[in-house]
């Protein structure tokens, strides 16, 4: 395992810390936003309920009392709740004409004798046992109530005094800021300290794919360094085959021309040479159509391209069904390397390559009789050509295992069996 650099780690940490914060502000938030909204609605209901509780005992000290006047028992029952601060504002209003009210009571004295036509929703009231609980009003008639704040409601119960008929009028604010003001520092303790606790539950997983990611970066750098390496070997080979080869032979053909009885038959021949070793680069510079009824023509060809000479190694090809000519270009192309790995490092006497489809997927296995190798450890030098293959089968949306031990080595590549239509990997 490749060590990571503190740094990464550092980054890592504050990244991931950060981002915790930065979730836990946001579901702070919403926290506060949902429970604002709660506490206000639970306050309303408990406003309303109070007012309707207070008017009701109010109606019966009226009822229950033979004598005394009704303006003084209804000021008696009220008052208290005055200056317990259960409502914040009182009128109490007599019917003096069957449309007419006069306001005979109120925590502001100058309301008081103040008259208003009776309203419809107002009148049914006088006719049954029930309030009515209704939002403040905007408007100017309401604009001493308008500074008792934000969601203040207003109820309205009938009393009936025998002789007297009255209309109790109370304004009750529904926002408690001390009880919201605790429920939100509750709440908030609850979010700060739950994200700390998962923040550092989860901490040591932070730091496993921080890790794995720093490593997986180094990877992809070195793949990408051994790759440009690669590609400047293959340049100057080409460039060794071109001016040994083709460029020699076709100058000393040059040559040959230019003496007074050219042999023109040796010339021919020497053109024909140059000819084939130009083709032959080509094929390298441009890659053939693959097919996967002929991979294993095409395996045999790019193993015999780097050794010309014969290798003391039995290669034996099965192939069994069929995949497009994407996939078998690829499978081409990373079964060459997995054989050249077998055939240069692990001195196998015998690669049996097998190729076959299975619905949608595509899957080539090249085992080997050679010496095997520890596939938990960091891969050797020589094994470099494993990570780029597993590079290779991963960004081609399929999946690249081996298994090695004393008795040789397995690999095994599983691709879409068409790749023109699979989906790239996420």
């Amino acid at each position: 395992m490749t060590a990571t650099t503190p740094s990464v780690v550092r980054r890592a940490i504050a990244a991931y810390l950060a981002a915790t914060a930065g979730v836990a502000l946001v579901i702070s938030l919403g926290v506060f936003a949902v429970t604002d909204a709660i506490v206000r609605d639970d306050l309303r209901t408990d406003a309303e309920q109070s007012a309707l509780l207070l008017h009701h005992t109010s109606l019966r000290a009226v009822a229950a009392s033979s004598s005394g006047d009704a303006v003084t028992l209804l000021r008696g029952a009220l008052e208290p709740a005055l200056d317990a601060g259960t409502i914040a504002r009182v009128k109490v209003w007599e019917r003096v004409e069957p449309s007419t009210l006069r306001i005979v009571y109120s925590d502001l004295p100058e309301l008081i004798g103040d008259e208003k036509a009776l309203r419809a929703d107002r009148r049914v009231l006088f006719d049954s046992s029930e309030s009515l609980v209704l939002p403040l009003p905007d408007d100017a008639a309401h604009r001493t109530e308008a500074a008792l704040g934000d969601h203040v409601v207003e109820v309205f119960t009938a009393v009936d005094a025998g002789d007297r008929q009255f209309l109790i009028e109370t304004y009750h604010s529904a926002i408690d800021a001390a009880r919201i003001d605790h429920l939100r520092t509750q709440i908030f303790l609850l979010v700060v300290v739950g994200m700390i606790a998962l923040a550092l539950a989860t901490l040591p997983l932070a730091l496993v794919l921080a890790r794995r990611t720093s490593r997986a970066e180094r990877e992809r750098g070195l793949l990408i360094s051994r790759a440009s390496a690669e590609r400047e070997r293959e340049r100057r080979a080409l460039g060794r085959r071109l001016h040994d080869g083709a460029l020699q032979d076709l100058a000393g053909a040059a040559l040959a021309l230019d003496t007074p009885a050219p042999p023109t038959s040796r010339v021919a021949a020497v053109v024909r040479g140059a000819i084939a070793d130009l083709r032959s680069l080509l094929d390298d510079l441009v890659a053939s159509d693959v097919e996967w009824a002929t991979l294993d023509r095409s395996l045999a060809a790019s193993v015999s391209d780097i050794h010309p000479e014969p290798i003391d190694t039995e290669i034996v090809y099965s192939l069994h069904g069929s995949a497009d000519s994407s996939t078998a270009a690829l499978v081409a192309r990373l079964g060459r390397e997995l054989i050249l790995n077998a055939v240069r490092h692990a001195g196998a006497r015998r690669i049996i390559v097998a190729a076959r489809v299975d619905g949608d997927v595509a899957e080539l296995t090249v085992s080997d009789d050679g010496t095997g190798f520890d596939t938990d450890a960091a891969a050797p030098d020589g094994h470099f050509g494993l990570r780029i293959v597993d590079q290779a089968t991963r960004s081609a949306g399929g999946s690249f295992t081996i298994e090695s031990g004393s008795t040789g080595t397995r690999a095994t590549i599983r691709l879409p069996a068409d790749l023109s239509r699979a989906r790239p990997p996420s």
